[in-house]
């Protein structure tokens, strides 16, 4: 497969490591964090844990967009389905869109709570919750996204499996 049918090798790091830090918010949150009730004293550290992690994201997130924007891009593949064609053109600018609002909204969420200060200066002690706008944001698109990641693992395996479209090399570094 030639260069312009593969993502560049920066690309597909930055791919990885992004997605490896998305399931490891999506699973700590959901499993370790939202269950944790704030009187809990263990939930701080494991909050400053899944903030430095989600700040690594956005940090990685916002550096995909721009060197996507830098840098060739491999064609557009085609299934010869115009609709699964189409949703593919669509789906990365979800999948980014949802990880820069939960990230913008758990920004949000720590500014406005103290938690910031709180994680920062190993002062104070959490709110008794998080309600309020950026919270709901929070609850309901780490809960789309986990929709749109296991879409996007299926269809990517239904396309490299079923109709041997050969995806994987386009992503994997080997």
């Amino acid at each position: 497969m030639n260069s312009l049918n593969r993502y560049n090798k920066f690309q597909m790091f930055l791919h990885w490591v992004t997605a490896a830090g998305v399931v490891f918010l999506l699973f700590t949150g959901v499993f370790f964090l939202e269950p944790l009730a704030n009187q809990d004293p263990a939930k701080v550290a494991k909050l400053q844990i899944h903030a430095m992690v989600g700040a690594a994201v956005l940090l990685l997130t916002i550096t995909r967009l721009i060197w996507a924007l830098v840098s060739a891009q491999p064609v557009q593949s085609d299934s010869g389905r115009s609709m699964a064609s189409s949703v593919a053109k669509f789906a990365p600018k979800v999948l980014n869109g949802l990880v820069l609002i939960l990230a913008l909204s758990g920004v949000l969420m720590g500014l406005y709570s103290g938690l910031f200060d709180l994680l920062i200066n190993d002062g104070g002690t959490l709110p008794s919750d998080f309600s309020g706008p950026a919270r709901t944001v929070h609850a309901v698109s780490s809960k789309l996204l986990i929709a749109a990641v296991c879409i996007h693992v299926v269809a990517a395996i239904v396309h490299q499996v079923i109709f041997k479209h050969r995806v994987f090399e386009r992503i994997l570094p080997i």
